[in-house]
């Protein structure tokens, strides 16, 4: 039960950003004590920090200041979305699996949320998405190495699909896009980054794709992943009826959050 109320709380904080004590207490039938225990082992873990009254989630601090501009500017673009999508894609972890994390900020929130999961291996080429799982999390955390890129910290290149080559299998690969069409598929920006994920879709059992409504129709220059090789797309309530009447067509399995 307590394991139950610490994921909900944080599936909620990724949403609403803080909550009060009593709010807790309520939500749960339980007592402010109670709720208060479980704020204590979720501060030890640097899942969250107290605030007046209540907690929110923990504030980013190993970034530079231009990196922390861009990067809340695109978290601020469709956050509420992408923070539903990602607390829907908690569900599908399971405990004591092998997941892979892509990059991009709507993972970057699910990322946020793994602290509430047991004994995951996590294999990821993004260095923020590492860094903090590694600071705030007891899993083992596998960063892919390679050349790291200028504008996104994640590392690609020769030296990182040698690395994948070592890997057997992972359970779950968990994975954003730049953009997704029926024409193109899933799609991205940066040259860079593609073969790493073509590799961790080829070893991955089942592919989900975090995707808001934002994505849909937009074709970038480089095809990373066909839409045969997602099994679940999690997406939000505005994505075009149209193009996921496609996709279901194509067999995809949709998961939409309200």
């Amino acid at each position: 039960m307590k394991s139950r109320r610490k994921n909900e709380i944080m599936k909620r904080l990724v949403v609403e950003q803080a909550l009060k004590m009593e709010e807790m207490a309520a939500m749960f039938g339980v007592s402010v004590e109670t709720i208060r225990r479980d704020v204590a082992d979720m501060e030890r873990q640097g899942l969250v920090e107290k605030v007046y009254g209540g907690i929110r989630l923990r504030q980013d601090t190993g970034r530079s200041r231009s990196t922390l501009d861009s990067w809340g500017e695109r978290m601020s673009r469709c956050h509420e979305e992408k923070a539903r999508i990602a607390a829907r894609a908690l569900e599908l972890v399971e405990d004591d699996s092998v997941i892979a994390l892509d990059i991009g900020t709507t993972v970057y929130e699910l990322s946020r949320l793994l602290g509430v999961k047991r004994g995951l291996t996590i294999i990821t080429n993004s260095l923020p998405i590492a860094a903090d799982l590694a600071r705030t999390t007891g899993h083992k955390v596998l960063c892919i190495g390679g050349q790291v890129t200028t504008n996104e910290t994640v590392t690609g290149g020769g030296y990182a699909r040698r690395f994948l080559e070592d890997l057997a299998a992972v359970d779950l690969f968990l994975m954003g896009a730049d953009g997704v069409s029926l024409r193109q598929g899933v799609t991205e920006y940066s040259e860079g980054i593609v073969d790493v994920k073509r590799q961790l879709a080829g070893l991955a059992r089942r592919c989900v794709l975090l995707c808001d409504h934002s994505k849909f129709g937009v074709e970038a220059p480089f095809k990373s992943c066909p839409l045969e090789r997602v099994d679940t797309l999690i997406t939000d309530g505005a994505a075009p009826a149209k193009v996921l009447d496609g996709l279901r067509r194509r067999g995809m399995e949709l998961l939409q959050t309200e």
